[in-house]
Parts: C-alpha cells; structure tokens; sequence
C-alpha cells in the first residue's frame, strides 16, 4: 500500500468511525435542520423548483444568509434516494470527504505536506461537524473550492459558474469571487489593461448577488432584509472581523506552526514591518475589544469564545486576559498571512470585510476560507 492508499484509507476509517455516534445519520432533525428540512420540501415536486418555491422558499425563518441552492440539492436528493434527511447528510458528508480527498491527493507538495494539510482541515470542529447534518456550509466550502481550483486552472468560465452556485447557497461566499477579480484586475492594470475572463468572469459571479436581491426583494421570504443588511448596511463591526483574525490565528496559523513543525521559522519574526503591524492590530483591538460582543443563541456557537470565557472567566481580569490572547493569535494570524502571496491576503481581506456586516461572529464563517488555505497550502501556492 503506497501513501496515497494508506492515506484514503485513513481519512475513510475517521469518516466511518464518527458515523458511529451519530447513528449513521439517522438521527431525528435538530436545531436549524429543522427549518432547513422544512425548506426543502418545497423543492421536492419536481427537478426543476416552481416559482413559487424560489419566492417563498425561507417563510421568513431567521437563517442567515441562506440561498436556494442548496435546498433544491437537497430536494434533488430526496427525489433520487428518498428519505431527504438522511440523503441531504450523507451528500454533505461526501462532499466534506472530496475536499478533504481533494487536499491530500492534489497536492503539489513533497514529504506529505499535503497530507498534513487536509489534516489541518479536519482538526476545525465545524468542517466535520456540520458535514453530519443538512446544513448548507459543506456544499458552499466545496463550490468555493472548485471556484478556487477552476480559476487556478486557467478555466475561468467554470470558476465563475461555480462561484455563482457558492453565492446562491451562501451569500458570504462573494468574498471569493470579490478577490479573485480584484487581484486579476489589479494584475491586468500592470500589464496594460484588457478585457480578459480572468477577472470578467469573478465580477459577474459577485454581480450575480444583485438579481439575488432583486428576485425576493417583493417576496415574503425575508431573505432580502438579511442580505441587503449585510451589503448595503452602513452598519460595521469592526470587532467581528478581529475575532475573525483571531479564529483564523487559532484553527490555521497556529495548527500550520504545530502540523509544519515551523517554530524554529520564529526566529525572524522581529521585524520592522511585523512590529508596525503589531502596533496597528493594538490599536484596533483596544478601539474595538472583541469580548463579550457575541450573543450566542446556541451552544455550538464561538467555540473558540466560549473556551476562553471559561478559561479566564467573566471577571475585569478574565476580560483581559482573553482580549490579550485574543491579539496574539490575531497578530499571528496577520503575519502569517502578511507571508503570503496576494490572492491568499485578499481572501482574508475580503471575508473579514464580510464579517464585519454579519449578524454574529461565529468561527464557523471561517470554513471556506480555511478550505481554500489548506488546499493553497497543499498546492505549495500560499508562499
């Protein structure tokens, strides 16, 4: 068995052993499946969704930033295996174990970096996690992936379809598309601009969120309110964003240093340029603390939050103990990725930009992007 087999066969031996306690995907719905079960039944009389599906297809239920896609798959799913709930997770599942597949066995790197980088992945408690349930994160982190790979590819067309398909299942997802056509422009006005699908494609799949808005701006669905909140609100939370950092520190910089065995890189971390961006991070943290900023509606929620509240306690001192630690691993997440070549920066850029109009800063906002990174980190494009 060569490593290629022996890796396969692990990550499909974790898969099937954390079926195990979840009855194999049999359980009853739970929290938001709920609500998101109920929604896809209305995708379920025929292939093609009705137009009254599509207008009608939230009933006003308090998910945020949801699209349709991923409630027609599911409807999809339905019709072809019957009994929805338990097609819909085990579609989430495949589609976690083809990105994770993806990772280790596409992966350019030597020594089985790629490996370890589809590890890094599997170490984030919401990628598995929310792959064992109908929620629509695994089919929006697998379509930005495949946005991501296309584009890589030169094959721009196909990256910008599905970008469109991550738009209309997750509207923070334009992130991805917002980046790749800033850095395509940006490389094109360098070298004497033209007109090119490289960054034509990516800015019509970011457009793309406009006849979103526009088809359920007279509906009843109430989606519309959150997704112009989130585009068009003046309203910004800085301190989303730096918990945003700071999740990022935690789950990639951090796991890379551990995975990579890159401590002795550390050495040259005294810089000029890192200790400006230390004293710029400082200042952001002190105007905009992120503690006790998150309201928390379920317990799955910030989990990297919650760990440091009981850690350090609600106390003045617990406060800023956890603000501290907060900064250190936000701090190394930014020169970590202040490494990086552009495109990787403007993903962050442009995600924690997102953020910082979102409703909740929850670590699991974090999962496209660490997907992208660690496949970036795999195909030795990171550095």
């Amino acid at each position: 068995m060569d490593s290629r087999q022996a890796f396969t066969a692990a990550v499909v031996a974790a898969y099937l052993m954390v079926l195990v306690p979840f009855d194999f995907l049999q359980f009853e719905a739970r929290k938001d499946e709920r609500f998101f079960w109920e929604t896809t039944q209305k995708f379920t009389d025929g292939i093609i969704p009705s137009w009254t599906a599509l207008r009608s297809y939230n009933s006003g239920k308090s998910l945020q930033y949801p699209g349709p896609v991923p409630f027609w798959v599911f409807g999809v799913a339905d019709q072809i295996g019957g009994d929805g709930l338990f097609a819909g997770r085990l579609l989430n599942l495949t589609l976690s174990l083809v990105i994770v597949l993806a990772i280790g066995l596409t992966g350019k790197s030597e020594g089985g970096k790629p490996y370890l980088a589809a590890a890094g992945l599997m170490l984030f408690p919401y990628f598995i996690g929310t792959s064992l349930h109908l929620y629509t994160d695994p089919i929006a982190s697998f379509l930005v992936l495949a946005g991501v790979a296309a584009h890589m590819r030169k094959r721009h067309v196909l990256s910008g379809l599905c970008f469109v398909a991550a738009v209309y299942t997750r509207q923070m997802t334009i992130a991805f598309p917002l980046a790749i056509a800033a850095y395509e422009l940006l490389r094109s006005y360098r070298g004497g601009f033209t007109v090119n699908s490289a960054w034509l494609a990516p800015s019509l799949a970011a457009l793309s969120i406009i006849p979103f808005i526009c088809l359920f701006s007279v509906s009843d669905s109430g989606v519309e309110s959150h997704v112009a909140e989130a585009l068009w609100s003046q309203n910004l939370r800085p301190q989303y964003a730096l918990y945003f950092l700071t999740c990022l520190g935690f789950y990639f910089a951090l796991a890379e240093t551990i995975l990579f065995r890159k401590m002795r890189e550390m050495k040259g971390l005294i810089t000029w340029g890192n200790t400006r961006l230390a004293l710029a991070l400082a200042v952001l943290f002190l105007a905009f603390p992120p503690m006790d900023n998150i309201d928390y509606p379920v317990r799955e929620m910030g989990y990297l939050d919650r760990a440091a509240r009981m850690a350090f306690g609600s106390a003045t001192y617990g406060g800023v103990a956890k603000t501290a630690v907060f900064y250190v691993l936000a701090l190394t997440a930014s020169i970590r990725i202040s490494k990086t070549s552009t495109l990787p920066m403007l993903f962050v850029a442009f995600n924690a930009g997102i953020v910082m109009k979102s409703n909740h800063a929850w670590d699991k906002y974090l999962m496209p992007l660490l997907v992208v990174l660690w496949y970036l980190k795999a195909q030795e494009r990171l550095d």
